[in-house]
């Protein structure tokens, strides 16, 4: 099961093309919104599963913004392995 840490850490380096200040706003944005479910009574697998995979979810924000996913996207390796 992915943690919200985990899932916000991929879902930064998906958008790792985007402005700093906006990859901040974004994280922020979900960040909240997970808060905000899981006051309403949700489990964190829940809303993580609502949001589908990091890159799914990276590709939608791009999309509702108008640029082209594949031009922007930017996948890193994770350090911890």
């Amino acid at each position: 099961m992915m943690t919200r840490n985990k899932y916000l850490k991929e879902l930064r380096s998906f958008l790792g093309k985007l402005p700093k200040e906006d990859r901040k706003r974004i994280l922020e944005f979900y960040n909240e919104l997970i808060d905000d479910k899981l006051e309403a009574g949700q489990s964190e697998e829940e809303i993580l599963g609502e949001f589908g995979s990091p890159e799914e979810l990276a590709k939608q924000i791009f999309q509702d913004n108008g640029q082209t996913y594949l031009s922007l996207i930017h996948i890193s390796e994770p350090r911890d392995r």
